[in-house]
């Protein structure tokens, strides 16, 4: 009994300081998360290079999927669950209206890739294009860009 009051207490508290998280602060912990797995490790270089449009799937999508998922817009092998991108879509954007979110996930929903590391790489830059007009500065500071 008391091992379980632990075990739902510490749960607690470390979602409420995960409910506290800007965007910015979700995304950067999600990617040292991703970064901190072999498998999803992706050089500074190969993420710049992707920043400038020269996109190695190889080397990018599997960090690319791993963000995708933690954020709950993908599962694992790649699928878009749009409810869950909705609602993603929802936290990263900061007062979005619904019509712009509805677009994004009509838009950015379908999966047009073949493997996971492609289509999360699709996401991604769909998200990033709607995000350069709804998003701004906060854009810039996750991917780099104006």
């Amino acid at each position: 009994m008391q091992c379980r009051f632990v075990f739902v207490f510490a749960v607690a508290v470390v979602t409420s300081a995960f409910a506290d998280e800007s965007p910015l602060e979700r995304i950067t912990r999600l990617h040292k998360e991703c970064q901190s797995d072999p498998a999803t490790v992706v050089k500074d270089s190969v993420l710049e290079d992707a920043r400038k449009g020269n996109v190695d799937v190889d080397a990018i999508g599997p960090h690319t999927l791993c963000m995708n998922v933690k954020l709950g817009m993908q599962k694992p092998n790649g699928d878009i669950d749009k409810d869950e991108l909705r609602e993603a879509v929802k936290k990263l954007g900061n007062n979005i209206n619904e019509a712009t979110v509805e677009n994004i996930v009509n838009d950015c929903g379908k999966r047009v890739e073949d493997t996971p590391n492609e289509a999360a790489i699709t996401l991604y830059q769909c998200y990033a294009r709607h995000a350069k007009t709804t998003h701004g500065k906060h854009l810039e500071s996750l991917t780099g860009t104006d």
